[in-house]
């Protein structure tokens, strides 16, 4: 069957990490394959910023010499090739940090062959920028108002738990063989109770109240989601407060491992000691 024109488009919603020698990569892959073209052709570059100024160049180094710094770091990155003669656009590969589709490419050219063997080599070159992992993909912002009756079942769990207690404690007394003096003293020591009790129960609701207003207000699973899967360029300053990130977010990785660990271990030595 014979095309006048036929293609391919394809569309990755993981987030990215555009490294200097991947990018290099993919471009030396679209050059090659423009060699394989029966018009002459040429490779742009499109640049948007955060600060809403944009640039096109041809010169791939000028790209990479960009500053990328915060306030005026890059949003949106375009790679295209273009017919010389008609001026059109045969391949387009678009990176952005600010929309659910984060890397998009298509391919639009009389030969579908060449359309299919390229888009195979940008698929699998491509596969190499996106995050990997569990979280890269997982959509924590979507579950934030999950966190609402988690924290209410472990109230109530928390509050059965130590009503329970509360109820062996004062319950686990024969006052049959009380003298009228203990039944007295056991009496006084309830009331003690009970008002330590209700002294106990109250921070334990207020606290309760006041973390539900900071998942509420804060969403603090979607600040999480935006940290880890943040779409980065990796190159200019972005790269050490990329890098400052990563190590800050294996720390505190490490610190709740720990925590839990220690947790555990007083758990065992309390029941057993």
């Amino acid at each position: 069957m014979k095309f006048d024109r036929a293609g391919i488009v394809k569309e990755y919603e993981t987030s990215f990490l555009l490294e200097p020698t991947k990018l290099s990569k993919i471009v030396d892959i679209i050059k090659e394959h423009s060699k394989r073209l029966d018009e002459k052709s040429y490779i742009t570059f499109y640049v948007e910023r955060e600060d809403n100024f944009f640039y096109e160049t041809k010169v791939l180094d000028e790209v990479l010499s960009d500053d990328n710094i915060q306030g005026k770091s890059i949003k949106r990155f375009s790679i295209n090739l273009v017919e010389e003669e008609k001026d059109e656009t045969i391949v387009e590969i678009d990176f952005c940090v600010s929309r659910d589709i984060k890397v998009q490419f298509n391919i639009a050219y009389k030969n579908r062959d060449w359309c299919l063997v390229l888009a195979d080599e940008l698929d699998n070159q491509i596969g190499r920028t996106l995050k990997k992992g569990y979280l890269a993909s997982f959509p924590l912002e979507k579950y934030d108002i999950l966190l609402l009756p988690v924290l209410f079942t472990a109230l109530l769990l928390g509050l059965f738990l130590f009503s329970s207690y509360y109820e062996k404690t004062t319950n686990n007394f024969d006052l049959s063989n009380m003298t009228l003096e203990d039944k007295i003293d056991h009496i006084l020591n309830l009331q003690m109770k009970e008002k330590s009790y209700l002294i106990k129960i109250f921070p334990m609701m207020l606290l309760g109240v006041l973390t539900a207003m900071i998942i509420t207000l804060m969403k603090p699973l979607s600040k999480i989601s935006n940290i880890i899967n943040r779409s980065i360029f990796y190159w200019g300053d972005v790269v050490a407060d990329y890098d400052r990130t990563v190590a800050l977010l294996s720390k505190i990785k490490w610190v709740i491992l720990f925590g839990f660990i220690i947790s555990i271990l007083a758990g065992i030595l309390v029941k057993y000691l």
